[in-house]
Formats: structure tokens, C-alpha cells, sequence
């Protein structure tokens, strides 16, 4: 087990110690680009983007699976799954963006790995 997480802090390692050309800030690794948004105050935005394509596809396979779906019995799997679907189309797709904006309004996306980094949690 300590081997996997030996690989763990490894691979995390490798990917903040990557070098980066920041537009405006200049080249640097990924770590340095997090730490200098933590000393300029940087803020923490989510982004919320909707998905038309992936909504489109799913209304698609929707039509395609109420052909064969037994709407008389909302307890069958098939009527389950196809309720869920039904309701996730109705709710919107989304894709999450978490963006590091700095008090200059530039702003940036970051990567799972740079927001744990940033909070801490490496």
C-alpha cells in the first residue's frame, strides 16, 4: 500500500513541476503559478457551462429506448433508468470549470491536482 501511495505523491509531483507559459505571467511551473495566486489573493470561481451536445444525444437515445421501454410499470429497471435520464435531460447538462481569478480579472482553469495543491490537501 505505501508503494501506491509513494506513486501517488509522485505523479502529482510530476505534474505541478510542469512548466507552463502563463500569458501575461510569464513561463513557470505549475506550483509556482499556484503559489503566486495564493500571495496576488487570487479567488476561486466555479463556471458552469451547459452542454448542448450531450442533450441532444441524450434526448436522441431517449426516443430511440421509449420504444421499448413498459411504461405501465414504474418499478422495472428499464422504466427506472429511463425516468433518471429523463429528469438529468430536463435539469440541464452541465460541465463544471473551476477557474483561479486574480484580483486583475485574469483568470485561469485549474486542474483537480492545482486546486487540491491550493487548498491544501498536497
Amino acid at each position: 500500500m505505501a508503494s501506491i501511495k509513494a506513486a501517488q505523491i509522485a505523479r502529482e509531483a510530476k505534474i505541478l513541476d510542469t512548466r507552463v507559459n502563463y500569458e501575461g505571467l510569464g513561463i513557470m511551473t505549475r506550483r509556482e503559478f499556484v503559489d503566486a495566486g495564493r500571495r496576488a489573493g487570487a479567488k476561486i470561481r466555479v463556471d458552469r457551462e451547459r452542454q448542448y451536445d450531450k442533450e441532444e444525444k441524450l434526448d436522441s437515445d431517449l426516443r430511440r429506448q421509449a420504444q421499448y421501454v413498459a411504461f405501465g410499470n414504474p418499478n422495472l429497471p428499464e422504466t427506472q433508468r429511463y425516468n433518471e435520464l429523463r429528469a438529468k435531460l430536463k435539469a440541464g447538462i452541465y460541465k463544471e470549470r473551476i477557474m483561479l481569478e486574480f484580483p486583475s480579472g485574469q483568470s485561469w482553469e485549474l486542474t483537480k491536482t492545482e486546486l487540491d495543491y491550493l487548498q491544501g490537501g498536497l
